[in-house]
C-alpha cells in the first residue's frame, strides 16, 4: 500500500471512519482531482461522465492517468464535505439519491 500525505482541506469529515483503498486504478484517459467523485469502469476507476453515472468513490489525491493507468488511493466508505466534492458531469443534486442508495458515502452539507 502506498503513502499518502494529505492537507487540510475540509473533504473528509468525522463522522464516520475513512476507509481508503488502493485496490483499483485510475483507468487510463482520465485525470481527478482530490475529491472528484468516480464510477466503476471496465477496467479500473473513471471520473463520471455522465449524470446517469452511479458513483463509487471519492478521489482521495489528485493523479493524473491521460497517458497510462495510474495507483490511485480513494475510499468508498467515508463522510465527505459537499462543498468540497468535484464532479466530471452534473452536480451533487444529480446524484444525492444515488449516494444514498448506492454507496457507502456520506455527503454533508
Amino acid at each position: 500500500m502506498s503513502k499518502v500525505s494529505f492537507s487540510a482541506d475540509n473533504l473528509v469529515t468525522a463522522t464516520k471512519p475513512l476507509i481508503t483503498v488502493n485496490a483499483l486504478q485510475l483507468e487510463s484517459g482520465n485525470s481527478v482531482v482530490r475529491g472528484e467523485v468516480l464510477k466503476k469502469g471496465t477496467t479500473g476507476l473513471a471520473k463520471l461522465g455522465a449524470t446517469s453515472d452511479t458513483p463509487y468513490a471519492i478521489a482521495l489525491e489528485t493523479v493524473d492517468a491521460t497517458s497510462s493507468a495510474k495507483a490511485l488511493t480513494y475510499s468508498y466508505d467515508c463522510s465527505v464535505k459537499a462543498s468540497e466534492l468535484t464532479f466530471g458531469a452534473g452536480a451533487l443534486a444529480n446524484f444525492r439519491d444515488k449516494f444514498v442508495t448506492s454507496t457507502s458515502i456520506l455527503v454533508q452539507e
